[in-house]
């Protein structure tokens, strides 16, 4: 696996050329858009509910099956380089972990 945790002094370090630190404050600890938000009719379909929710802090492995949607790189003036990106649609997913529903709740429902 690899962690996509922002390196903050790097990034600062090849801006500013030396090693200037700064105050810790309310910055991001990972970049945009690797936060999933499941509402209450996602979780149901897979099959948790408040009963099954993990522990806040504790991991789960999460499984997914996504779409590729774009992808591109562009250059621009002044820049190290090609900026690249993609974005990925999940279809499907599913998690491991926690405390795991009992059959009868993942097929028929409930809390």
């Amino acid at each position: 696996m690899i962690d996509m945790k922002i390196d903050y002094a790097a990034k600062e370090k090849s801006m500013l050329g030396s090693d200037c630190q700064t105050a810790e404050d309310h910055r991001p600890k990972y970049p945009y858009g690797l936060e999933l938000h499941l509402n209450s009719e996602s979780l149901k379909k897979l099959g948790i509910g408040p009963n099954q929710f993990p522990k806040v802090g504790g991991e789960m492995m999460l499984h997914a099956t996504v779409k590729v949607e774009s992808v591109g790189a562009s250059e621009s003036a002044g820049s190290e380089g090609p900026d690249a990106h993609m974005t990925l649609q999940i279809t499907a997913l599913e998690l491991e972990g926690g405390e795991k529903p009992n059959l009868a709740t993942r097929l028929y429902g409930g809390e």
